[in-house]
């Protein structure tokens, strides 16, 4: 058995780029520096030091910038490594702080202690909110959803070739689990392993027993917000070993091919779905509100936030669903296998105060009772599958999930009807989360009402879950987007914005620090990855984009070295950067042809021949907010495409093509797109 070495990668920047050849040209400058000072040289001899200040300066700036690019495009962590150049270059000191925590608001912890009382917590948490559950429960029985499936699961046994596979798709971390594993050393070395791995994921398949060495979790808490005295402020990161991960992918893909294949898994979650993301689940949310105010009715939107929902997850129940989904005999006892006996224990690190050496604390393992493992594969498929038949039990309202992100839509054209199908649906999200023993955070669920025009001042459904109100709000975040009462963007735009001056510092900051190509990817990967996020949604408006708009071009011109004043529409080509109107184009066609949400043409409607038979159909609409639906907009863009783009059948090179397209225009308006194109 080999001891692993740690070796900390904190290390002085500067040293790497300070070659043998800069420290001899900063020694003759320094001379000719003193020369200068105490001798009276003549002009050509100043014009020489002045001529040699400005190439070493240059090649000083050239090296930095070229260690610093080597440096993020080597590290497996980019945006760590950008933050690390930026805080070293401004005088930042590299510290790793240690957040001493307690139970009682202990002042000061022996670090050795401290870690058991974080995972008693972590372990405990989820069992006394449990407890504290109306113990009155309806019988499980009475109230699933879960239509029993006649076929069955089986697992078919792994090559060695899978197992390749998946491990050649490891991101290569350095983190590792309890067995100091790392996934980039199981990646180099998977070769002579993978015969007998492939053995042992055989042999539990066949036995349906999960290995327990691959059942233990170190957990490493990271201060999420508030006082650092409190272990409620702290989130726990899970840290599986990587075997596990491999294992449970092999899983992971028989079981999502065994519910795909046979439509098993609600149309109503989003989460963790191919072909699924928060934009579906967005869209179907608020394509239905827009629709239904169109037609003058009201909609009511109400916001579950489920506290610890993937912690405290019954085993029994869920693998009682399992069952009725077709887990049956050995494939059962994995799951079961899987879900139970499993531990984890806290690791602390630490930095005394009296010496610059980086210590690790550690717990004792504890026992986890309930939940789906955090940082595993199949947690979260799992818990889908919990929570699968939860549509089926409210009958008078939509469901929209994107895992625990829960939302239920009430619609009607008349208030009191309104009002009678909020009682029940409510009275049924009760019976159903209770019967699961799911537990509703009622202050933070909220619920917004949606109305068209007419009075605002009206009597709003009262809204009780479990005899506690839920309380209206006129705007709220829901999957990264904040949403309003009047679906307006303003807010969200808003929010948007002041992101976008934080990636303006960073930018500004890396700017003489990296290379232009560095600089771009940067853009792409903070800037736009921001402006990408819901554009297909808010990107269709007029007042607030132009904002959005000039911090793009403000961003634009930092990186190019210019003035306020000089146009960016040339620059844009020059970096294949789409402006903010062409990221909205093309982001709304891709959401509409990948999802093939809308298909009638207008030869469809029509029994006899248009000028626009080819044309998709737009449906008529009362409102400007249904006319600028993702939809009606996205049908529009279609339509005004040149036909050789729209005839391009394959995803993948209509993408390509339309990209192409809009980065030769450079569109800088819907007004240019429509009339100009």
């Amino acid at each position: 058995m080999f001891h692993i070495k740690k070796v900390g990668n904190v290390k002085n920047i500067k040293s790497r780029w300070i070659t043998k050849g800069i420290k001899v040209s900063r020694q003759r400058l320094q001379f000719l520096c003193y020369l200068k000072k105490k001798l009276i040289l003549p002009r050509h001899s100043l014009n020489y030091i002045k001529k040699y200040q400005k190439i070493y300066k240059n090649v000083l700036a050239d090296a930095r910038k070229k260690e610093n690019d080597r440096f993020i495009q080597k590290s497996t962590n980019r945006s760590k490594a950008l933050w690390q150049i930026i805080n070293f270059e401004s005088g930042k000191a590299f510290k790793i702080n240690y957040k001493t925590s307690d139970v009682d608001s202990m002042t000061d912890l022996d670090p050795l202690l401290t870690p058991g009382h974080f995972n008693s917590f972590f372990v405990e948490i989820a069992g006394k909110m449990v407890n504290q559950l109306n113990d009155q429960k309806p019988k499980y029985d009475q109230a699933c959803k879960v239509t029993p499936f006649s076929k069955s699961i089986f697992f078919v046994p792994i090559t060695e070739n899978e197992v390749l596979s998946v491990t050649s798709k490891l991101k290569g971390k350095l983190s590792a689990g309890y067995d100091e594993i790392p996934e980039k050393l199981v990646k180099f070395s998977i070769q002579p392993i993978c015969k007998p791995l492939t053995f042992i994921f055989n042999l539990s398949l066949c036995t349906g027993i999960f290995p327990d060495q691959m059942k233990i979790a170190k957990v490493r808490p990271i201060h999420k917000r508030g006082r650092i005295q409190e272990l409620s402020n702290y989130r726990p990161i899970s840290l599986l070993p990587v075997f596990s991960k491999i294992f449970e992918t092999l899983i992971y893909n028989r079981v999502v091919n065994f519910l795909n294949k046979h439509n098993l898994i609600s149309d109503a979650q989003n989460g963790f779905r191919q072909n699924k993301s928060t934009h579906t689940a967005l869209q179907s949310f608020i394509e239905d509100v827009q629709k239904a105010l169109d037609n003058k009715f009201f909609a009511l939107g109400i916001f579950l936030d489920l506290s610890k929902a993937f912690d405290v997850i019954n085993h029994k129940l869920l693998l009682a669903k399992l069952e009725l989904y077709g887990f049956r005999g050995i494939s059962l006892s994995l799951m079961r296998s899987y879900l139970t006996g499993r531990s984890q224990f806290v690791e602390i690190d630490h930095v005394d105060a009296k010496s610059p050496n980086q210590k690790s604390f550690s717990s004792s393992c504890k026992e986890i009772k309930y939940g789906v493992p955090q940082g595993s594969v199949l947690g979260p498929l799992l818990f889908l599958m919990f929570i699968n038949d939860l549509p089926k039990a409210v009958h008078e309202a939509k469901v929209v999930l994107f895992a625990d992100d829960t939302n239920i839509l009430i619609i009607d054209k008349n208030l009191k009807s309104l009002n009678d199908k909020t009682i029940v649906s409510m009275h049924q999200l009760e019976n159903w989360f209770a019967v699961n023993h799911l537990i509703i955070n009622i202050e933070k669920t909220k619920a917004l009402f949606f109305q068209g025009r007419g009075p605002r001042q009206i009597d709003k459904p009262e809204l009780y879950l479990n005899n506690k109100k839920i309380t209206y709000t006129a705007n709220l975040k829901f999957l990264g987007i904040y949403i309003t009462e009047n679906l307006s963007w303003s807010s969200h735009i808003h929010h948007l914005v002041q992101k976008l001056n934080k990636t303006i510092y960073l930018i500004k900051s890396l700017r003489d620090l990296v290379s232009l190509p560095i600089l771009r990817s940067v853009y792409f990967a903070k800037f736009e990855s921001l402006l990408r996020y819901g554009i297909i949604f808010w990107g269709c408006g007029q007042k607030d984009i132009q904002t959005v708009f000039k911090i793009q071009k403000k961003c634009l011109r930092l990186i190019k070295r210019v003035n306020n004043r000089v146009s960016c529409r040339e620059f844009f080509g020059e970096f294949k950067i789409l402006t903010l109107t062409s990221l909205y184009i093309f982001e709304t066609l891709c959401f509409l042809r990948k999802n093939r949400i809308y298909n009638i043409s207008y030869s469809d409607v029509h029994g006899y021949n248009t000028v626009h038979k080819q044309n998709l159909y737009v449906q008529p609409c009362n409102t400007s907010r249904c006319k600028r639906s993702v939809i009606n907009m996205g049908i529009r863009l279609y339509n005004n495409l040149p036909s050789q783009i729209r005839s391009i059948q394959e995803f993948k090179v209509f993408k390509r093509q339309l990209k192409d397209y809009l980065l030769c225009k450079a569109f800088y308006s819907l007004q240019e797109y429509f009339y100009k194109n």
